[in-house]
Formats: C-alpha cells, structure tokens, sequence
C-alpha cells in the first residue's frame, strides 16, 4: 500500500509537469506565431500604385435582381436592419447571417449552387453548417439585397503552402465614406480607441504598426464563446497578409456558368513576378494579380 501511495504521488507530480510544460509551451508558441505574423504586416505595408487599365471595375449586382429580391422578402430583411443609423444595421444585419447560417470547421457540407437563398435552405434541411465562405455569402447577398455595396473578402496568409485562411465580407458604409470589415463567422469586427468601426486596409497597417485596435464584445463561434479576443486578433493578424475577391459581386457568381474573375491584392515586393499577371490555369477561373491597393479597395 506505501509503495502504490509513493507510485501515485509521482503519477500525479507527472501529470502535473505535463500540464505546465504543455501551458508554457502553447503561451510560447502562441506569442512567437504573434510576433511572426505582426513582422510579416510591418515588413509588407508597401503597395504600389501600378497602371490598373488591364485590371475590371468591380461591379455590385442591383436590389432588384431576382435572386436578392426573393432573399429580402423571404427573410424580411428590411425588418432584420431596422431603422436607425447605418452602422447599426450594417451590424444587425451581419449578425443574422451569424445566427441564420451556422459555421462548421470539419464536416462543412457543400451546398451546391453558392447562393444565399439555397446555402441557407441546405443548412436548415441538412442540420449542419457550412465552411466561412458560404456563410460569408449569406452576408454579402443579404447587404447587396438591402442596397449596400459590399464584396465578400479572402483573407490569405503570408506562406504560400497556408493550411487554411478566411472569408468575410466588407461592405462599404455611406456615413463614414469607407469599407467595414464584417466577420459573420464570429459575429466580430474591429474598431480603433474611439469605437469607429475600420475598414481591412486600416486593420492591416494598424496590426502591422502595433497600434492600438480593439474586437467587438459579442465575438462568439456559432454561440459560443470559443475564442477571446486577443486569439482572434492574432488569428486574424496570421490571415490579413493578402487578399482576394470577385469581380463581381452578385447572387450565386462562384458557380454560375462561364468564366469567373478573381481579383489578387499583393503588397509591393511579394511575388512580383505574379504582379499584372493574368492566370488562366484553370480555364473557368481567371486570377488576376495586383498591388494596387488604391484600386482594390476603391469606392463603389
């Protein structure tokens, strides 16, 4: 019986090292990946204000297209916004997508055609969620439906063999005369020391230069509370590197039939040999490469 007593006195020493060493080294690696991605930010603020005349015009489908009229009506989205000011139903609007559409990290269904309207009719008929980019396109149709401008983003990490990224949607806010990042998979945005809400350029250079940037309060992974605010900074501090979206920004355009056109947005020095390249591997997507962020992120 001392022997066993002795036996489980190590046992539980053991376990008890093994719990600080696996503390220690998840708070080490978690401030080094912090530190890499933050110097990555810094290192490429650069942009370079190249000829854009081989580059499209961004185009916004109109509320009255059929698809995101049946959207508004069906889901009452008029109602959902609210009367108020903008940002307020930029807001209200984006967190029904969050709750409308529930997020799945490993055993996303693929909801065939890439509409809001049949993305959300698959997850309520399946009872299962979809990856980011499905919910992100809940968001952007139902803002698009609602007469606001709005584009849903890729967020895409520095490496080139990255594991995974991350899809939302900016949408552009009359009153502040700027793009706001909206992050309907978390409920999440960012604002600065006077709660302005920022658009992603500003969330890039401020990550990137230190400065100081706050997450909104509500911030949740389909209701609960699975990341704190400063993982998800650093989360997305990892995905704020490059970006890319359509050229255009309309109900279903990821599988209606005939060629795609995704638009790059590299910082200067990163690839270079991409920049004003047409990619047309793929033969129904073409990839088109810029660092011209005055373009990428220009007005509607």
């Amino acid at each position: 019986m001392k022997v066993l007593k002795i036996l489980l006195k190590y046992v539980a020493f053991f376990i008890l090292f093994l719990i600080i060493a696996i503390i220690i080294t998840s708070v080490s690696y978690y401030q080094v990946s912090k530190r890499k991605f933050i110097r990555l930010l810094n290192e490429y603020q650069a942009y370079e204000q190249t000829d854009n005349n081989s580059l499209p015009d961004f185009k916004y489908a109109s509320s009255d297209h059929k698809l995101l009229d049946s959207l508004r009506i069906k889901y009452d989205l008029d109602s959902v916004a609210e009367k108020g000011s903008e940002i307020n139903q930029i807001i209200n609007v984006m967190r029904w997508a969050h709750y409308k559409v529930p997020h799945s990290t490993f055993d996303a269904i693929n909801p065939g055609k890439r509409n809001a309207l049949n993305i959300i009719d698959v997850t309520s008929r399946e009872n299962k969620g979809v990856n980011c980019r499905m919910v992100a396109t809940v968001l952007n149709e139902a803002y698009l439906s609602l007469g606001f401008k709005s584009r849903m983003i890729t967020c895409t990490p520095y490496a080139d063999d990255y594991k995974e990224n991350h899809s939302l949607v900016m949408v552009f806010s009359d009153s502040l005369q700027k793009w706001l990042y909206m992050d309907p998979t978390w409920e999440a945005y960012f604002m600065d020391v006077d709660s302005t809400i920022l658009s992603p350029n500003e969330i890039r250079k401020k990550l990137g230069k230190k400065e100081p940037i706050l997450v909104s309060d509500n911030i949740n992974y389909n209701g609960k509370k699975q990341m704190t605010k400063s993982m998800y900074k650093m989360y997305m501090s990892k995905n704020m590197f490059r970006f890319y979206c359509s050229e255009s920004s309309e109900p279903g355009y990821e599988t209606k039939e005939g060629i795609k056109t995704f638009i790059h947005l590299y910082p200067k020095n990163y690839h270079p040999e991409k920049l004003s390249m047409t990619d047309t591997r793929y033969k129904v997507y073409i990839d088109k490469y810029t660092s011209n962020d005055q373009y990428f992120w220009n007005k509607p």
